[in-house]
């Protein structure tokens, strides 16, 4: 029996996650090493199907129902390690350092099994420092979720077909000489956030509020040309700048004119428009490598049919 439903609770979870138009918000880019990955209980649908068939090593309690869990998750391409905070959570935690230390990713539900209810447990900040790995915030919503009240991690299943958001927060990194209690109450305050984006300000249709609440926003200056003009806007995207502190800020901006604002603190990336090379495969070429960006937000200074199109 336990076979059979953990092979339907892994075809539920494929064809469900298949079903949602899901955008991954700041991804977690690779510096060469692996990381821990950690989220609220009632939140783990979308991250394990998003993270699935990685070998990543994921937690299971030591219940029938972890059983059923653990069959789930190891067709899912998991590696699982059983135990829990409340039950085996010491031999559980030297195998997962053992998996991490081996060069595999692992996936927290930090506030589980049992709860309190978004209360981050120390054991994923404790692994992370053992093995000198980051610890990366994620939190995912559904635009549409079947909601169960009555669980005490409030458990949210998407409904099929709506769309859907993955936000990942900033790494977290743990020295060895950290305090644990601070680096956790550090952690519970960056999934908070990060929740509060996925679940209200992703949605909102204020860009203010979007912009606020998002972990790294993009923002895109459209000034590209005319150096006095270019001189008048630096004070604003200096505004911004100082507004989203951790935005991404790219400018787009004549060849001619890059000079004036290369090395600028504001920018973290100057995009060249070269008029020389002005041909439909040039414009593809910008177009793919603009959208490839996923800005969230671009600004027009400039107000002319140029700058309009790009």
């Amino acid at each position: 029996m336990t076979k059979i439903l953990s092979f339907t609770g892994w075809a539920f979870i494929n064809l469900l996650g298949r079903t949602l138009r899901l955008r991954v918000i700041n991804p977690f880019v690779r510096g060469g090493g692996n990381a821990v990955f950690a989220f609220w209980h009632g939140e783990q649908f979308i991250p394990c199907f998003l993270r699935r068939n990685e070998n990543a090593a994921i937690m299971s309690s030591l219940s029938k129902d972890g059983e059923i869990q653990a069959g789930i998750l190891s067709r899912l391409g998991y590696k699982v390690v059983r135990g829990s905070a409340t039950r085996g959570g010491q031999r559980a935690l030297v195998e997962m350092i053992r998996h991490v230390r081996t060069g595999h990713d692992s996936g927290f539900a930090v506030d589980g099994p049992k709860g309190p209810y978004r209360e981050v447990k120390p054991g994923v900040i404790y692994l992370a420092q053992k093995c000198g790995i980051p610890v990366i915030p994620m939190s995912c919503c559904a635009r549409k979720s079947a909601v169960f009240g009555r669980a005490w991690d409030k458990y949210e299943l998407p409904i099929p077909f709506f769309k859907a958001v993955a936000a990942y927060g900033e790494p977290i990194h743990i020295a060895r000489g950290d305090d644990i209690e601070q680096k956790t109450a550090e952690l519970a305050k960056s999934l908070g956030k990060l929740s509060q984006f996925s679940h209200k300000n992703y949605w909102s249709s204020d860009v203010r509020e979007y912009l606020s609440g998002h972990p790294r926003p993009k923002i895109l200056i459209i000034q590209p040309s005319r150096i006095g003009d270019l001189v008048f806007t630096g004070p604003s995207v200096h505004a911004i700048r100082m507004k989203y502190p951790n935005a991404w800020i790219g400018w787009i901006v004549d060849e001619r004119c890059a000079p004036v604002i290369a090395g600028s603190r504001d920018v973290d990336e100057v995009i060249i428009f070269d008029r020389s090379k002005l041909s439909p495969a040039y414009l593809y070429k910008m177009l793919g490598y603009l959208r490839s960006k996923d800005i969230d937000l671009s600004i027009d200074f400039h107000g002319l049919a140029k700058s309009a199109f790009l």
